[in-house]
């Protein structure tokens, strides 16, 4: 049966793919080698028809047919088509569950005939064809509301074997064969053992016993498998995102301000970083709508982070938890030209805000006051970057100086113990 659920016309067969399967189906249960029990199989499905659901209707004129299907809703079919869902006759136990029409579903008196193994036709009692029974009505003398199957013909004798079956008649005439089967089965239970006809368990017991026993060992054998069960789906675990780290937008050259800029980003958003297992999130604050990974948004805040050593430089970045609780960051900026415009910043990764390290500051040069604060490093890029370079990053640890309202102290020594998060450039 195809994988997947089909919906529409793809979910309808046709009367020769059901008639293909339903011979498919008892020649490979009953091997070829053993025409008789085939010829049985096929006959007693044929003769009787399932209700409900279990029975698929098709139309086998040569002309659109409107028919009610098994769930009691109107559809038009095609010519040798069955109805929409007809394809779960296509399963593994398709043939055993459920009828077709025309195909091993027949409406009482309707003559057929059983194909053999080998090709050939075969009627029943010497007759070149077989008659069908159809549904199981519901008779006077049933006592439960659920009739199905076959009926007992004939009424048996009394067993005269004392040390077997009591002595009342076994099965009555006309009696459901499935009733009948139930008495007698609960009859021979109630023997000894050693008596003729004794049986512990039945067929069906037993297997369902050997079934629990090997599911409990976590592992079902061939002959002990439902074909018809569908293996169940583990639901999938959901894992919560771990927290790391609140962040201001942010970027690592001229470039990527620009491109962001040129986006209409907005210069001033605040993200949240989460780790799901092996990935690295990104949440807008505000929103709370998490980035894709394909975005220039995301790529540029990754890029960002990374340069700050927050991300390890690789394709699948890991978080540095050594820099879990640093929002201070003290950054060498390098000019491509001229070494005089050199300068250090202090970063607070919260807000986006660069202070300008005191020993930068030039008191005589009244024009260097206006580049002691800036409110958000993109705009720094743009308005001051676009020949500066990030040469040099290093975690801010404690607090001493006291520079346009922040207190800092930098802890230049700062080194991890893995190289993949050294706060340092591979130009340094």
């Amino acid at each position: 049966m195809p994988k997947g659920s089909r919906k529409g016309e793809s979910s309808k067969i046709t009367i020769k793919q059901a008639r293909q399967k339903f011979n498919e189906y008892y020649d490979n249960k009953h091997g070829k080698k053993q025409p008789l029990q085939v010829f049985k199989a096929k006959l007693f499905d044929m003769m009787y028809q399932k209700k409900g659901e279990r029975l698929i209707k098709c139309n086998d004129t040569k002309t659109t047919k409107t028919i009610t299907n098994s769930k009691g809703i109107t559809e038009t079919l095609k010519p040798g088509y069955c109805e929409t869902g007809s394809l779960k006759y296509m399963s593994d136990e398709g043939p055993k569950t459920f009828d077709v029409e025309g195909v091993d579903a027949f409406e009482a008196g309707k003559e057929f005939v059983v194909t053999m193994p080998d090709g050939t036709k075969k009627g029943c009692k010497g007759k070149s064809k077989c008659t069908a029974i159809g549904h199981t009505y519901k008779e006077p003398q049933d006592k439960t509301s659920k009739v199905y199957g076959p009926r007992v013909k004939k009424q048996k004798k009394k067993n005269k074997n004392k040390t077997t079956l009591s002595t009342k008649n076994i099965c009555g005439k006309n009696e459901l064969y499935k009733d009948c089967f139930n008495r007698v089965l609960k009859e021979r239970k109630k023997l000894k053992k050693g008596d003729r006809g004794y049986i512990k368990k039945s067929l069906v017991e037993k297997y369902w016993e050997d079934y629990r026993k090997e599911e409990a060992q976590g592992k079902i054998s061939d002959k002990l498998r439902r074909k018809n069960k569908k293996t169940p789906i583990p639901k999938a675990v959901v894992i919560t995102p771990e927290f790391l780290m609140d962040f201001s937008i942010g970027g690592d050259d001229y470039f990527s301000a620009d491109s962001l800029e040129a986006e209409d980003i907005d210069f001033n958003i605040k993200y949240k970083l989460f780790k799901q297992e092996d990935l690295i999130l990104i949440k807008n604050s505000d929103t709370n709508e998490t980035l894709s990974v394909d975005s220039l948004e995301y790529g540029s805040q990754i890029n960002y982070l990374q340069r700050l050593k927050i991300l390890t430089s690789e394709k699948k970045p890991k978080f540095n938890n050594e820099l879990k609780d640093v929002k201070l960051f003290k950054i060498f900026f390098e000019h491509d030209d001229d070494e005089s415009q050199n300068v250090t910043y202090i970063l607070d990764i919260e807000t986006g805000e660069l202070n300008k390290e005191e020993t930068d500051v030039d008191e005589e040069d009244e024009s260097d006051e206006d580049n002691l604060y800036h409110d958000n490093i993109l705009e720094f890029w743009t308005e001051y970057g676009e020949d500066l370079i990030i040469s040099k990053v290093t975690p801010v640890s404690e607090t001493k100086n006291q520079i346009g309202g922040y207190i800092f102290s930098f802890n230049d020594t700062y080194s991890s113990s893995s190289d993949e998060y050294s706060v340092f450039s591979d130009d340094d």
